[in-house]
């Protein structure tokens, strides 16, 4: 009876913790020319940023905060600041938001948490630089050049021309021109890179297998490294151990290195 009761304690624990929530929703918008620039700095939510046909970028953000009394979550809905800016070539948005809760909060009844969801439109051809520490990442805008990185979090990114994308926590999804570097701690890799000369880049995963596609016809070299797991590769250039494999793909090029500890790589065509 006992194991039970915990067992239901441990159960409405979480719904306990956050009785009340509110939400504010708001929205701007900023002359945004094609190759200008977009910076978002969150640290608890998600980024979604969409092509649109005008030269105009328009955010939507969603500030949700969750306390143990409706004064605790309207408090930290005010304390968190969204700074949105119109720089130089550009927009510029900050979050700060307020000290998380801790159990001792929540013992006296002042616990709170706030969550801040974005979606933006712009044109293509923007440069982004967009960062979240517990949120995730998703990205459709052609022609763009983009710098994703979030701790906690998946990456999406679509259509890009040029893309870095990090993340400790979860899973990358891209399909882009070229890319710089592709990194995951604990998740898989899955992308497409479709220029015909592909530049340097590095793509590596802890723990997560790295699924890459190239067009039949690109110029470059590959490395492939791995501890624990398989490489499977469809360019017959490509040889070697079965930990280690590389070659020079219809004569070579700039290299793209290949890298996962736990996990397999698996490189085909498109």
């Amino acid at each position: 009876m006992k194991k039970i009761i915990f067992g239901i304690m441990l159960f409405l624990f979480p719904l306990l913790l956050f009785s009340a929530t509110l939400t504010e929703n708001f929205s701007k918008e900023f002359p945004f020319e094609k190759g200008n620039r977009l910076s978002i700095e969150n640290v608890n939510g998600n980024i979604t940023v969409e092509e649109w046909d005008k030269n105009i970028l328009r955010i939507e953000v969603v500030k949700t905060a969750k306390g143990t009394n409706e004064s605790s979550a309207k408090e930290a809905l005010a304390n968190a600041q969204v700074d949105i800016q119109a720089v130089k070539s550009g927009v510029s948005v900050k979050v700060q938001s307020p000290k998380s809760w801790s159990f001792f909060s929540w013992l006296w009844g002042s616990g709170s948490s706030v969550e801040v969801a974005f979606r933006v439109f712009l044109p293509q051809s923007a440069r982004m630089q967009l960062s979240s520490v517990n949120g995730s990442i998703y990205v459709n805008v052609k022609e763009s050049e983009l710098t994703a990185e979030t701790v906690n979090g998946q990456i999406s990114a679509n259509g890009i021309k040029l893309l870095t994308a990090t993340t400790v926590n979860g899973r990358i999804d891209f399909d882009s021109e070229n890319i710089i570097k592709i990194e995951s701690v604990n998740g898989a890799i899955n992308g497409s890179v479709l220029s015909e000369k592909p530049r340097t880049a590095s793509v590596e995963a802890v723990n997560g297998s790295i699924t890459l596609r190239f067009k039949d016809k690109a110029s470059f070299s590959l490395s492939l490294e791995n501890v624990n797991g398989s490489i499977v590769c469809d360019f017959k250039e490509v040889e070697g151990t079965k930990r280690e494999k590389s070659g020079d793909i219809n004569g070579g090029g700039e290299t793209i290195a290949v890298e996962t500890v736990n996990g397999s790589i698996e490189v085909t065509t498109i």
